[in-house]
């Protein structure tokens, strides 16, 4: 048969992808997911929700150079009749890494081999989180110990609840997480010292509510069950205490109905009573400790075996036969084709037109295509007339995706919570039931608002915080927040409020706090801007000790010290850019009095480039300096510290010079605007001055975001 339609289980897929049965052929991309993506997976698979098939082709060994799952080396000794896989890698690649113990393969003894070999973010070790946050639903059944549903939930819901840990080369070994911890616990000289090392393990797993879920494939057996155990214990001796401080026929009924065990008052009166001894209550207290344990036991087989389970999920697979090699492009391009829902804005517009027979897609865009008073943050500036369609929001005839995703999130904030004050309890509001939940007579009422709330949201970052385009922000959530308060008109002309959604915007964007849970800091955010904004102390000052010093951004990753090689995030580079920009700095020349300002970039009056400050060291020219640096990410020279906006006609005047003269020449371009120390520049750098350059602007810019925040508040 040509086309074969199978199914098997992820149990089976890993067991032939290491049996080399199934594997990648080399002309498939490597693994590009980042982990906020793999989280997105792992959330919907522990809900059950649909995985999507696989598509493989069915061939030889030796048909194509192969590789196998998760690992960037070539392989040679596969199966001599093999499943390449066509489609499905990222999806594979992310859950073998979660649910089994990637780094303790079988045979494999020494973990930094396998470290070695894989893609850099499969580095990971993934956690469920158990203890829910104040605001946030209990989907575990944490709380009580009662029997979760995760069939109930969707991915959204659980999202928050999925956490990792990346895994370092030299970094944390000593960390229960970490395989060097297992290989010292497997390699422990003693009994005695393999059991105070479990017991460490889950103590600390236990501590922070995470269940690792690295082991779920060993069933009971996995590391998972020895934590759940602990953390149920823990949060027994609580209950139990609640009820022993207490104990009535009322008490115990309230305890215990909840898990079935008592179905009536008057049943709880009964065992009260026939077990109730005023001089020795400990009968009693046995009988509710017999009851307690079995709520336990309950609560953990139930957990196990539904982690467990995941391992059993059945995938679809269509199976191409080698004679269909070249219809396999054509027969995926179908399998993508079919069963794309409507978005959130899809179903927000077609409400809209239900009732009024109004055309909400149209309104929108003369709405971003319209000018917008922005004589409040417009005083520096000489701009005669401001659209929102300047920074890119219009693609043809209706906004970009980007603009639907913040219209629905911006409308249901406003009219949830401006409108109905509705009680901010976690990101309720912004989640698609929330939104869907939205009348029409709402959404007419409400849509011009939320979209000018958008555009000053866009004016505001363009002419205060160097955006240039729309979708060069790089958290998006940052923006709702921003137009959820300039959808009020007094917000909006209020010079000192606007200069506190600037120093929120800053401490919020570089620190780190929207690298993870965007949702849930979006609405904690707006709950903490509410008495900023009306001068009730400042909730934001303990963040500014975190500027430029979180994880994925500190001075150990910019002076490119790492072992590992680690670099900035794209976004933090994008941010610092952003923010050099928004000074207002002197354009890279020589002529030194053209200055760059965002405005000008968004209109089209010219167009700026990143640039190397400092070029590579015996190059001929710039130009020859900037390839040979691009090639290597991890180089210093490509540290976010040897960035800076300039204009594509500086660059390309620059570009033909010859690199030792333009760096002896450096200081005439205006570098103190670009926020660089002048003495720290020296013709011909050796490694150890470039380091020197680096930390010296590192140092030079955070002291420049704090004198600027504090000129804010």
């Amino acid at each position: 048969m040509a086309i074969e339609n199978i199914d098997r289980s992820i149990t089976q897929i890993y067991k032939d992808v290491g049996d080399k049965t199934m594997v990648l052929p080399r002309f498939q991309r490597g693994f590009v997911w980042p982990r906020d993506k793999q989280a997105n997976l792992i959330s919907s698979f522990l809900v059950s929700l649909p995985f999507g098939s696989l598509l493989c082709l069915n061939g030889n060994r030796g048909d194509f150079i192969t590789r196998q799952l998760c690992y960037t080396t070539i392989i040679e000794d596969a199966s001599d009749s093999v499943d390449y896989i066509l489609d499905g890698q990222q999806r594979l690649s992310t859950l073998r890494s979660v649910i089994y113990d990637i780094f303790h393969e079988e045979g494999i003894d020494d973990w930094r081999t396998t470290w070695d070999k894989l893609y850099g973010t499969l580095r990971t070790r993934w956690f469920v989180r158990l203890k829910p946050d104040e605001e946030e639903e209990d989907v575990f059944g944490f709380n009580a110990l009662t029997i979760p549903n995760l069939s109930a939930f969707t991915d959204t819901d659980i999202k928050d609840f999925v956490e990792f840990r990346a895994i370092n080369k030299t970094r944390d070994l000593d960390k229960p997480y970490h395989p060097e911890f297992d290989r010292a616990l497997s390699h422990a000289p003693s009994g005695a010292e393999r059991v105070q090392l479990r017991n460490q393990r889950r103590e600390y797993f236990a501590k922070e509510n995470l269940v690792p879920l690295y082991e779920v494939y060993k069933g009971e057996s996995g590391i998972h069950k020895d934590v759940l155990e602990k953390i149920a214990n823990t949060r027994l001796e609580i209950l139990k205490d609640t009820l022993n401080e207490n104990i009535s026929p009322t008490s115990i009924y309230e305890h215990f109905r909840v898990y079935g065990e008592l179905n009536s008052i008057e049943e709880a009166e009964d065992l009260y009573y026939e077990h109730f001894d005023e001089s020795d209550p400990s009968t009693l207290i046995s009988v509710l400790n017999d009851k307690w344990a079995s709520i336990k036991a309950n609560w953990v087989q139930k957990l196990v075996f539904e982690l467990s389970q995941l391992k059993e999920r059945r995938i679809p697979i269509v199976r191409l036969d080698q004679s269909e090699t070249n219809r396999a492009i054509a027969i995926f391009e179908a399998i993508n084709k079919g069963g794309v829902g409507l978005s959130v804005f899809d179903l927000t517009v077609a409400k809209a037109a239900s009732s009024q027979g109004s055309d909400l897609v149209t309104s929108i865009s003369t709405e971003l295509s319209s000018a917008l008073d922005i004589s409040s943050v417009s005083s520096s500036f000489d701009i005669q007339e401001w659209k929102p369609e300047y920074l890119g929001i219009i693609d043809g005839d209706e906004p970009i995706k980007q603009f639907k995703d913040w219209f629905v999130n911006v409308l249901s904030l406003y009219v949830h919570c401006s409108l109905n004050k509705l009680d901010l309890n976690g990101p309720t509001a912004i989640k698609r039931e929330a939104i869907l939940s939205l009348t029409s007579d709402e959404i007419n009422d409400n849509a011009e608002i939320a979209t000018k709330g958008i555009s000053r949201a866009l004016a505001f970052l363009n002419l205060r915080c160097g955006l240039t385009k729309a979708q060069d922000i790089p958290f998006k959530l940052a923006l709702v927040v921003i137009a959820y308060y300039l959808c009020n008109d007094d917000n909006w002309r209020d010079p000192i409020k606007l200069n506190k959604l600037e120093y929120w915007y800053w401490i919020a964007m570089l620190t780190g706090q929207y690298t993870y849970r965007q949702n849930e800091q979006c609405i904690e955010d707006i709950k903490k801007l509410d008495t900023f904004l009306e001068g009730e102390g400042n909730p934001f000052i303990s963040r500014r000790k975190d500027i430029l010093n979180f994880a994925d951004c500190n001075e150990e990753i910019i002076l490119r010290k790492d072992e590992d090689n680690s670099t900035e995030s794209s976004s933090i580079k994008s941010l610092v850019l952003q923010y050099i920009l928004s000074k207002r700095p002197y354009d890279f020349t020589s002529a030194g009095d053209a200055r760059l300002q965002a405005w000008d970039i968004a209109i089209g009056k010219y167009t700026v480039e990143a640039h190397h400050i400092v070029p590579l060291t015996g190059a001929t020219s710039i130009e020859r300096s900037t390839k040979e640096i691009r090639s290597k990410p991890n180089h210093i020279l490509n540290s976010l510290m040897n960035m800076t906006y300039i204009s594509r006609e500086a660059n390309q005047a620059i570009k033909d010079r010859d690199a030792a003269d333009y760096l002896s020449q450096l200081t005439c371009y205006n570098s103190v605007s670009h926020m660089i120390d002048q003495s720290s520049i020296s013709a011909g750098f050796n490694e150890e001055q470039m380091i020197e350059f680096v930390r010296s602007r590192f140092t030079l810019l955070k002291s420049n975001i704090s004198s600027h925040l504090d000129t804010l508040v």
